[in-house]
């Protein structure tokens, strides 16, 4: 990796390669403008469209070089982290003087339209690429304009009836988002060169029966097209495929035949399909040939009639597989047989982002566990309906990063057992057997057994009926804990463990959590964040806290031991004048100044300096 690496540097040493990034990086500045983060995924596979990261028969994807370049960039200022989550995103924001650099360089080749300009009619004859991000632009202006390489629109540009793609034989790139296509797709098939095409979020109902003839095409997205309810049967010879995008479509079956796209990278929105290949369809078992897949997406294995299916789609064998989401979209299936599709789908070791929604099992997946997924970094679990508890192999998963639950409607205690190495379980976990191996744990535990070693932040979210979270504060764990979310629960108290253990903890969110009276004895807590919640009398001993927000806690009456605190927002429609407790930390506090921007049901409080 390290080595091909080194050569895309070495290559972009040449004068070509920097020219062209710029100017795809500033063609999508209209992207930056309205959504604010590009995502590696578009960038790198405009750039292949391009010419570059051309597959040479190594071992390693383009894509895989890509987003290793891709955070080079990050890393060297040349883009932006979109937030604290991005090395799990992979979105970056640009920043406006790389535009207006790129801008420069590409002078007459490169047209930004943003809101307020107009395409006129003396247009550049060398122009190739062009951004539009002014609604009322009309394709019809560039139709005369045949040297056009990359056309990118970001919303309801001006399409007539009688417009036609036949006009801009030269495309490679056609990113058309948030735009009404009408009858512009029907000419699709006439574009020869074309390499990426984006028409996510638009009114596409279909695509050309010809696309199989589109030789070029590497990149279909087609996320949030809603009218679009099936795949034209040519799709499968598009032997170049390597990234297809159908979530959030009425897309229920692909075609047969879909295993020949062998190239194909990403794959999100698969339909998991029931019946055999008589009617044509595709299933499930197809995705078995593909192994050089990096990011996949399956819905609907609630289809799934056997588990010899999730068998055959070998993702244990898929050696680059980087990032899986697997997902019910019903229950309308048997517990059991659920829980033995998922067993099957046991994933390749390589996986690093992993995310489960709607599983109806009892007992979440075995192979959700240290041996096979020891590179996993985020563990996102959604809907769980059934589940009554977490297993404790989460805690000895080596490198998760993010834990992430949300959703788990029957779990109702969250005790020590989940944090208990798992190589220290017996056989027969019950309730006794438990509490006798939590004993003999707290006897034998070491400085040399963290569980969670690497976890950074912890989400429970939506768990309706969870009332209990056990954690002694003599059991390490989650040293490296920076971020804990807690939303929509009647959890009644922290645990001390959650105080004591995660010494490196910097910011709580915690929000309509009714039960919930006290929030003490958190000494490396930086920033707390607490919304609707209704019973919430004490804040106490957070002594490095600087910034506090408060919105719906009634109850509040004291505020004790926050000696670092030097930021407080306070917000809440029944507020008349501030709160008693606020008053009292006021008259403490001599350099303590109320924001002008106060008024009776908002008040900003800065401690002047």
């Amino acid at each position: 990796m390290v080595a091909a690496i080194h050569r895309i540097i070495l290559a972009s040493s040449s004068l070509s390669f920097p020219i062209v990034l710029v100017e795809v990086l500033a063609s999508l500045r209209g992207h930056n403008l309205h959504d604010g983060m590009i995502n590696y995924d578009k960038v790198i596979h405009m750039l292949m469209a391009e010419g570059l990261f051309l597959l040479d028969g190594g071992s390693e994807l383009p894509e895989a070089l890509g987003l290793e370049y891709f955070r080079q960039l990050v890393r060297r200022n040349l883009l932006e982290p979109s937030d604290s989550n991005y090395d799990q995103s992979h979105c970056a924001i640009i920043p406006n003087v790389l535009c207006s650099f790129a801008l420069h360089i590409a002078r007459d080749e490169a047209l930004l339209v943003e809101d307020g300009k107009i395409i006129t009619t003396s247009l550049p004859k060398l122009l190739r690429r062009v951004s539009v991000s002014n609604k009322g632009a009309e394709y019809s202006d560039l139709q005369t304009h045949k040297s056009i390489r990359a056309l990118i629109s970001f919303g309801n540009m001006v399409i007539k009836p009688s417009d036609s793609l036949s006009t801009l034989p030269h495309l490679r790139i056609l990113h058309m988002n948030k735009t009404k296509i009408g009858t512009l797709v029907d000419s699709l098939h006439q574009l020869k060169l074309l390499s990426y095409l984006d028409l996510s979020n638009t009114d596409v109902s279909e695509l050309p029966h010809g696309i199989g003839k589109m030789k070029s095409l590497q990149y279909i997205s087609l996320h949030h097209c809603p009218n679009l309810a099936h795949l034209p049967r040519s799709i499968v010879n598009l032997e170049r495929l390597r990234y297809l995008d159908i979530s959030e479509t009425r897309v229920m079956t692909v075609p047969r035949y879909f295993e020949r796209l062998v190239n194909l990278v990403s794959l999100k929105g698969f339909p998991a399909y029931v019946d055999d290949t008589a009617k044509g369809w595709c299933t499930i078992e197809e995705l078995g040939p593909l192994d050089q897949l990096m990011h996949l997406t399956i819905k609907g294995l609630e289809n799934i009639s056997s588990s010899s299916s999730s068998t055959c789609v070998k993702l244990a064998e898929k050696r680059h597989l980087k990032s899986l989401w697997i997902c019910c979209t019903s229950s309308d299936a048997y517990e059991q047989h659920n829980q033995e599709v998922f067993d099957e789908l046991r994933p390749s070791p390589s996986l690093e982002d992993l995310t489960i929604t709607g599983y109806f099992g009892r007992h979440l997946p075995v192979w959700l566990s240290p041996s096979t997924l020891e590179n996993l970094r985020w563990l996102k679990l959604e809907n769980l309906r059934s589940c009554t508890q977490l297993p404790c192999s989460f805690g000895q998963l080596p490198n998760l990063e993010s834990l992430c639950i949300k959703h788990a409607l029957t779990i109702r205690r969250i005790g020590e057992e989940f944090l208990v190495p798992s190589s220290a379980l017996v056989s027969d976990s019950d309730e006794e057997e438990v509490e006798s191996l939590i004993s003999r744990h707290f006897d034998s535990v070491t400085a040399s057994i963290i569980v969670f070693p690497k976890l950074r932040k912890l989400v429970f979210y939506g768990m309706l009926e969870w009332k209990e979270w056990e954690w002694d504060a003599q059991l390490e764990a989650m040293h490296a804990l920076e971020n804990v979310q807690i939303s929509r629960c009647r959890l009644g108290r922290l645990p001390p463990g959650l105080a004591c253990q995660a010494t490196a903890l910097r910011e709580i969110t915690i929000e309509k959590v009714k039960d919930l009276i006290s929030l003490e004895n958190f000494s490396s807590v930086v920033e707390l964040y607490l919304h609707s919640v209704s019973n919430l009398e004490k804040i106490a001993n957070l002594p490095k806290m600087k910034k506090l927000k408060i919105s719906k806690c009634p109850k509040l009456k004291e505020l004790e031991a926050v000696h670092a605190l030097s930021s407080i927002e306070l917000k809440d429609q029944e507020m008349s004048t501030l709160p008693a407790y606020l008053q009292h930390w006021m008259k403490r506090n001599q350099k303590v100044r109320q924001n002008n921007q106060s008024n009776r049901h908002f008040a900003r409080i800065q401690v002047t300096t």
